[in-house]
C-alpha cells in the first residue's frame, strides 16, 4: 500500500464508519538533534476528515534536562508507528476481501500484493467462496465492516511483520494471519490465511493445526505453488 492508498484508505474508513482513525506517527525534524513525537489521528466534523495531534506521549518521553526526545523513545515511537500502519493496512485488506465476498466491495488486490502466485491465489479464493456462498456452504457471514479485536502484530524478521487478528461481522468470527513486508513507501502482503472451516484457503493449503504463516518466500516455492493450484482445480470441479 502506498502513501497515497493509505490516505484513501483513510478516507473509506472516515466515510464507512463516521468516526475516527487513530494511527501513531513519527516527526522528525532536522537541526539541532531535535525529535518531536507525538499521537496523531483523523477525526470525523461537519466539514469532514480533520487531523489532529495530541502531545500527552510526548509530556512521557520529553528529557525535562535536555528539552530532547531520549533516542530510545524516538525509536519506540517510530516502532509503534510501523506496527499502527502495518495493521491498518492488514484490517483494510480483511475489509475489502470479504466485503468482495459479501458483493458490497469491489477490491483491487494489487494495492495488496505484488506477488503473481498469491495475487492468482486470491483472485481465485474469492471466486470460489462466492460460489460456496451461492451453495449455501459457508458457515460464516462476510461483509466489509468488520470488528477487530485480539490484534497481534509482530516483526519477525526486518521490515517483515506477522499479524494476526479476530474480527467480527454480524455476530460472525473469523481470524486471519498475515505476513506483511514494509518498504519505505509502501506495504505488501507475502501471505495470508483465514482457515475457517470448509473454507477454500483450508482445502488448498492446509488445515489450521499444519499450515504456518511464517515465510515471506512461499509463494515463491515452485512446488508449494503448483500443490495448492492443483487442489484449487479439483476443489472447483466439485463445485461445478
Amino acid at each position: 500500500m502506498t502513501k497515497e492508498h493509505f490516505k484513501n484508505f483513510l478516507n473509506r474508513k472516515s466515510r464507512k464508519r463516521g468516526r475516527g482513525i487513530w494511527l501513531f506517527a513519527c516527526i522528525c525534524i532536522a537541526g539541532a538533534n531535535s525529535l518531536v513525537g507525538c499521537r496523531m489521528g483523523e477525526e470525523i466534523s461537519d466539514n469532514g476528515p480533520q487531523i489532529v495531534a495530541h502531545d500527552e506521549h510526548f509530556d512521557q518521553i520529553h528529557d525535562e534536562d535536555s528539552g530532547q526526545i531520549r533516542a530510545e523513545d524516538s525509536d519506540q515511537i517510530e516502532i509503534q508507528a510501523d506496527d499502527e500502519r502495518v495493521v491498518i493496512f492488514a484490517q483494510d485488506f480483511i475489509d475489502q476481501f470479504n466485503g468482495t465476498i459479501a458483493g458490497s466491495e469491489e477490491i483491487t488486490l494489487t494495492e495488496y500484493i505484488g506477488n503473481s502466485n498469491l495475487l492468482a491465489f486470491a483472485e481465485k479464493m474469492i471466486l470460489l467462496t462466492k460460489r460456496q456462498d451461492e451453495l449455501g456452504m459457508n458457515a460464516v457471514i462476510y461483509g466489509a465492516e468488520n470488528e477487530f479485536n485480539d490484534v497481534k502484530c509482530e516483526e519477525i524478521e526486518k521490515d517483515i511483520y506477522y499479524v494476526k487478528t479476530q474480527f467480527r461481522y454480524e455476530g460472525s468470527g473469523m481470524t486471519c494471519q498475515l505476513i506483511i513486508k514494509k518498504t519505505e513507501d509502501d506495504l505488501e502482503i507475502m501471505d495470508f490465511y483465514f482457515g475457517t472451516k470448509d473454507g477454500v484457503d483450508t482445502i488448498s493449503t492446509g488445515h489450521h493445526a499444519e499450515r504456518k504463516v511464517d515465510n515471506p518466500n512461499l509463494w515463491n516455492e515452485e512446488d508449494w505453488v503448483m500443490s495448492v493450484n492443483e487442489r484449487l482445480i479439483e476443489y472447483e470441479g466439485n463445485l461445478q
